[in-house]
């Protein structure tokens, strides 16, 4: 009776050929989940910024003549969120993996109501090229 020490080419081959087909099916969706985890966490990184905003609006909303009608529009810079102590600098864009520029990198504040604002999170071109 022979005793069979090793395996065959063709069952080698057959392994590797069924390992290359599990491997081509699962790249592509374990890459779309990290995709996915970078977006979720890219809009986190903006509602927290959005949020230190309207907390900056609620304490210094008076004192900004440009919000005091209807339609008014003002910049917030992250730099200014920082300063006066809403935010606190440096941030990493989790997409691209700088941090976003303070003095680039904005949320745009419009008056929407007599008492209701609009809050709309904005990039540097140079960080949307990245």
């Amino acid at each position: 009776m022979k005793h069979k020490l090793g395996f065959t080419l063709v069952e080698l081959l057959a392994v590797i050929v069924i390992l290359a087909i599990i491997l081509s099916l699962a790249i592509p969706t374990i890459i779309g989940i990290i995709n996915k985890s970078k977006d979720n966490a890219y809009n986190t990184q903006v509602d927290n910024i959005i949020s230190a905003t309207k907390f900056y609006i609620a304490d210094n909303g008076s004192n900004i003549s440009a919000l005091s009608t209807v339609g008014g529009a003002y910049y917030v810079s992250l730099s200014e969120l920082n300063t006066n102590g809403y935010l606190e600098l440096p941030i990493t864009n989790p997409k691209t993996g700088t941090t976003f520029d303070g003095d680039n990198n904005w949320v745009l504040v419009t008056k929407a109501t007599a008492r209701s604002y609009t809050f709309l999170f904005q990039q540097s071109k140079m960080q949307l090229d990245q």
